[in-house]
């Protein structure tokens, strides 16, 4: 039988994390707080600069339930609804698309969509 932690290392270590730009953990109950926890510590060892977002579907909708698990996970974004965790992404996509406007890596992106051969 494999534990739930070794098969998170696994899938950590083999992630490809270059064009990654967000994570999100999603879970249907709130017991999963220990859960998220250890995930977002694993992550984070190797995906310092990403953000994340952990989305409770079953959390109470509440400022401070959210701060709290916030605080409990180290997760950048908690949210408690699927509607609010797309939102929350909408978000951090145009906040990142924003930034890497003017990058040379997003020039060269734009000329090569609109060159023709």
């Amino acid at each position: 039988m494999t534990s739930l932690q070794r098969i998170a290392r696994a899938a950590t270590a083999r992630v490809e994390i270059e064009s990654i730009q967000m994570v999100c953990l999603l879970y249907l109950n709130e017991n999963s707080i220990a859960h998220a926890r250890y995930l977002v510590r694993r992550m984070r060892r190797r995906m310092l600069a990403i953000p994340m977002l952990v989305a409770f579907l079953s959390l109470v909708t509440d400022q401070a339930v959210q701060a709290s698990a916030a605080k409990a996970t180290k997760a950048d974004v908690v949210s408690t609804s699927l509607v609010d965790a797309l939102d929350q992404i909408s978000a951090a996509g145009r906040e990142i698309a924003a930034r890497a406007i003017g990058t040379p890596k997003a020039i060269g992106g734009e000329r090569g969509r609109g060159a023709r051969a």
